[in-house]
């Protein structure tokens, strides 16, 4: 199935029950290195609007896999080979990969089962997203309707986290984790994804470089 077409689309069994393991031992290797993060969300990807009720932060721990920033950077070779032989099965492969993490929340004090996490995009319009779930847990991730400048956005969708699942969705879409209320712990593995690349060489006047898929 073309996955890439699908606004929001979830695909159980997304890994095999010997992949499953792997990723999941994979977060509580000894030499695993993950950073403590006092926000979710990183600032420059949040909505703008303060003023939903609902939303509250938390910390997480992440552990990097691979990130763009200047100069790129795979951070764990294991884990990255991998999570490319995943992306090649649903043929994203080709995409320009733009970060790759895992995210591990925790039940907090203040969040109750009404509550998400700041809602944010992960890109634009070339742009798409994989949530992957490591666990099973508690802790839905939520799909909001565009107009989210307001105290009460509407939820156009909800997918709940279960080992081997994976939703593929459009970046723009705003979208929210919550955290855990029954579980220990909520870890997901999350890679972003994008068709184009900025062209600052070429003197073709071509804003963007298209790549192979």
């Amino acid at each position: 199935k073309e996955f890439v077409k699908d606004p929001i689309a979830v695909i159980d069994n997304f890994t095999n029950p010997e992949e499953q393991n792997f990723f999941k031992k994979s977060l509580v290797e000894p030499k695993a290195q993950f950073l403590l993060n006092e926000n979710t969300i990183d600032e420059a990807y949040q909505s703008g609007y303060k003023g939903r009720p609902l939303e509250i932060d938390s910390p997480q721990f992440v552990l990097p896999v691979y990130h763009e920033k200047s100069p790129p950077a795979i951070r764990n070779p294991l884990l990255f080979s991998n999570i490319y032989i995943l992306l090649d099965r649903i043929n994203l492969s080709n995409y320009f990969i733009d970060r790759i993490k895992f995210n591990i929340t925790f039940p907090f004090p203040q969040a109750t089962s009404k509550n998400y996490m700041p809602i944010h995009t992960d890109g634009g319009e070339y742009f798409k997203s994989i949530i992957y779930y490591v666990n099973d847990c508690d802790g839905d991730t939520l799909f909001f309707e565009d107009n989210i400048a307001c105290p009460y956005p509407k939820i156009i969708d909800r997918v709940s986290p279960k080992q081997g699942r994976a939703v593929i969705f459009d970046s723009k879409t705003p979208h929210a984790g919550c955290n855990p209320i029954n579980s220990t712990s909520r870890q997901i593995l999350n890679i972003v994804l994008y068709k184009y690349r900025m062209n600052k060489e070429k003197a073709n006047g071509s804003k963007w470089v298209k790549s192979n898929n």
